[in-house]
């Protein structure tokens, strides 16, 4: 089988697939062997290109107009860019967060009073979309952790928490066994939290209170 590649510019008279002695692509559109390498490729390109195309900036004045702006620009850039390589983005899977600092006259703090800040993107096709707007302390969830700009991690505590009670829960409902307990415990709730605890920055306190309700 050959495969051709679209980009925005349309689709490429070359094509590539198979070829004699090398290994098998096996798999069809996102199940391809060599879907991983592309995308790496793809997103290194378009990274890079970003970063060409919009240096980094410093503001010395606060000034949240210019920094809307700036920011507005780098995500539409990064949008066209997709465009470019034949991709798309989801904007409604996307969000806006802005963590700005302000002076209190003895050290910074967070400025948690910034409203929707009305960032709109457009696509493909000239359509605009309003981007959500979340607060620096508002998570946004990647990948089954709550990750917010501003290190709050009570929102992850809390979720992590509630998971781990609604688990015993059920256990102790179903009147497990020792060895149905260990087995619960070794396959289902020790492997969900190796990946967010690794993430996680938890008090002693806290690690003490989730070994507790176990």
């Amino acid at each position: 089988m050959r495969r051709a590649v679209r980009t925005g510019h349309g689709v490429l008279i070359e094509t590539y697939g198979n070829e004699e002695n090398e290994p098998k692509i096996a798999g069809k559109l996102q199940g391809k062997g060599n879907v991983a390498i592309l995308y790496c490729l793809q997103s290194s390109i378009t990274m890079n290109a970003h970063a060409k195309l919009f240096p980094e900036l410093v503001f010395p004045l606060l000034d949240e107009e210019a920094v809307m702006y700036d920011l507005q620009s780098r995500a539409q850039g990064l949008t066209d860019l997709n465009k470019v390589s034949g991709g798309s983005t989801a904007f409604h899977k996307c969000a806006c967060q802005v963590l700005m600092w302000k002076s209190n006259e003895v050290t910074l703090e967070i400025n948690k009073d910034l409203g929707d800040l009305g960032m709109v993107l457009v696509d493909a096709k000239g359509a605009p979309s309003k981007i959500t707007m979340l607060k620096p302390s508002e998570p946004n969830k990647g990948l089954g952790y709550n990750m917010a700009v501003d290190a709050n991690q009570m929102i992850e505590y809390e979720s992590w928490t509630g998971k781990i009670e609604h688990m015993c829960i059920a256990a102790e409902t179903s009147r497990l066994g020792y060895t149905e307990a260990k087995q619960m415990l070794e396959q289902r709730l020790l492997p969900q939290s190796k990946y967010g605890l690794r993430l996680s920055q938890f008090t002693q306190t806290q690690c003490q209170r989730m070994e507790g309700r176990v």
